[in-house]
């Protein structure tokens, strides 16, 4: 039961850095390409690297709690975009080659991207270091 209750927790966690995340970097975006005028190509670019360096701390220090070293974990958590995101493209072309509508083969795709990115942040990006691992 306490071992649901924490996963729960860390699922409502996993949510809210998500929506947080999105909204920072649309709102770097925005700012930067109707504020400085930054072309669009790199407006999305610097939104999506400040969502993701946001989304990385976050679910570190409060998603998942890891107390370890964040520059180690960080290519595990660079590994785990791509896999997600290889994931959700093969998911979303996947549905559309069987005929399923844009918007649903979209939306499954996404729930595909979360499942998966939520899965390896808590199995192979912030898991915990056995005692015989520690330095």
């Amino acid at each position: 039961m306490r071992s649901t209750m924490r996963i729960m927790g860390q699922v409502f966690r996993f949510g809210a850095v998500g929506v947080l995340n999105t909204a920072i970097g649309l709102a770097v975006i925005l700012a930067l390409q109707n504020g400085v005028g930054l072309n669009s190509a790199l407006s999305n670019l610097s939104g999506y690297l400040v969502g993701l360096t946001v989304s990385y701390h976050l679910h570190r220090t409060w998603t998942f709690r890891h107390r370890g070293n964040a520059a180690e974990r960080a290519p595990r958590y660079l590994i785990s975009v791509a896999v997600s995101y290889l994931l959700n493209l093969a998911t979303l072309t996947a549905l559309l080659w069987l005929g399923v509508g844009a918007t649903p083969s979209q939306i499954a795709a996404v729930g595909v991207y979360a499942t998966a990115s939520f899965a390896l942040g808590k199995w192979f990006i912030f898991v915990e270091s056995k005692p015989s691992e520690l330095r």
